[in-house]
């Protein structure tokens, strides 16, 4: 089977270095520069958060790495996927801190990629992990699940 995960990596560092040297448009409502830069802030944190959680496990590439470990833990204990939601919060905040179409246009080019990238490792870890499949049940790709059966 032919290995899609570069391609991946490939086409998510080019839209994020697109995003970063997007041109800002003049005017900026002055309210929501401090939007844009707070949201910023929380998509590099949950970045950095699911960087830390992963360790060795820690790659780009969304193949499982050779000796990593499946991780369920910390941040991943509630998100599949932390690491991408990081990087969508991230575009969403330079898209309104700019108000620049092409930060919009390449924000959604960004979540639609991360979107077929997150599908493409939910199927390696799959074929890697048994345990993947009750995970992938249990956790949401990009934000927790809601369990109304739980009782409280």
């Amino acid at each position: 089977m032919k290995r899609q995960g570069p391609l991946f990596v490939a086409g998510q560092f080019i839209l994020i270095v697109l995003l970063i040297i997007s041109p800002s448009i003049k005017n900026v409502a002055p309210g929501l520069k401090p939007l844009g830069q707070l949201l910023q802030i929380v998509g590099l944190l949950i970045v950095l958060v699911g960087g830390f959680t992963l360790r060795k496990s820690l790659t780009a590439n969304p193949e499982p790495r050779k000796g990593g470990t499946f991780v369920v833990t910390g941040i991943y204990k509630w998100v599949r996927h932390p690491m991408y939601l990081g990087l969508i919060v991230f575009g969403i905040g330079i898209t309104i801190q700019r108000e620049s179409i092409m930060a919009e246009i390449e924000t959604l080019f960004l979540a639609i990629l991360l979107h077929f990238k997150r599908l493409y490792e939910d199927r390696l870890l799959l074929e890697k992990y048994p345990e993947a499949a009750e995970y992938q049940q249990r956790v949401g790709a990009f934000f927790p699940k809601s369990d109304g059966n739980k009782s409280k």
